[in-house]
């Protein structure tokens, strides 16, 4: 089923909807996430899949987003499995994000910032998670500064 965690990070307040990417949990996220202006959202792609299928993946979940009402949301992008992959560097996951950020432009993307960070995880170490942390800490600080 869907995970639902509140967590405090520094003194801030989030409710994590963790749905394990199933497709039929869409339905649900979508209704959680209709008139959350001020969310933050994580799209976690598998680094062993091959490109085509990230990509895929990318644009579907930022399809989702549109399809409820978020013109221009908040995305941290985190590839998963780094640790798996030899040759691979961190720069690979912007390569893709690129890519995508092209892909949803030439299709009529209105959002003006289509990634506010990537990450490419080894879960091996635990400074990629202080990182996404501190990520999510900045651009909790950003929304709250726009809010009307």
């Amino acid at each position: 089923g869907v995970s639902i965690k509140d967590c405090a990070i520094e003194k801030r307040n989030f409710s994590l909807w963790e749905h394990g990417g199933r497709d039929s949990y869409a339905e649900l996220q979508s209704l959680q996430f209709v008139g959350s202006f001020d969310s933050l959202f994580i799209i976690m792609v598998n680094l062993t899949l091959d490109h085509q299928s990230q990509k895929s993946q990318i644009v579907e979940k930022m399809r989702l987003l549109e399809s409820c009402g978020h013109a221009d949301p908040t995305v941290i992008l985190v590839g998963s499995r780094l640790d798996m992959l030899a040759k691979v560097g961190s720069g690979y996951l912007t390569k893709v994000a690129d890519a995508v950020s092209s892909e949803l432009q030439e299709a009529g993307w209105i959002g003006q910032t289509i990634f506010a960070a990537t990450f490419a995880v080894d879960a091996r170490k635990s400074k990629s998670l202080a990182d996404i942390k501190s990520t999510l800490v900045a651009q909790h600080d950003a929304l709250v500064e726009r809010r009307p």
